[in-house]
């Protein structure tokens, strides 16, 4: 029943965006490691975060900058993650949460914006 919720939920995110509108093909960053730290808690949860970042198709300003910035952008995810409590880690935060995310990247680009951030894992569990 949990599966057929998400799923559902996911699906209609995916409607949602769509929105009647072509949703272009974007070039995509995936040179940032997999994240990890500890959540914004009483009792703190590890995460462990691995994104890749949507970009303009073939914007080799946008790659080039990314590519120099790969520290900057890995440190400043750990941040904003770690400043986060566990319950902005559930699915249905995750819109804003990525959407927060691409802010805070876009804040510190100089030649082109990042279009998408994808969360292609991200898992929260006890500490031990």
């Amino acid at each position: 029943m949990k599966r057929i919720l998400i799923l559902l939920i996911i699906g209609l995110l995916f409607f949602i965006s769509c929105n009647g509108e072509k949703n272009p093909i974007n070039s995509y960053y995936k040179n940032i490691p997999m994240v990890q730290g500890m959540t914004r808690d009483e009792n703190p949860k590890v995460y462990n975060v691995k994104i890749d970042l949507g970009y303009e198709n073939g914007n080799k300003k946008v790659q080039t900058e990314l590519n120099k910035r790969k520290t900057q952008l890995t440190d400043l995810i750990r941040s904003y993650f770690s400043s986060l409590p566990e319950e902005r880690f559930l699915i249905e935060n995750q819109p804003l949460l990525k959407e927060e995310l691409k802010d805070k990247i876009n804040e510190v680009m100089i030649d082109g914006e990042i279009l998408d951030v994808y969360l292609l894992q991200l898992q929260v569990f006890e500490y031990h």
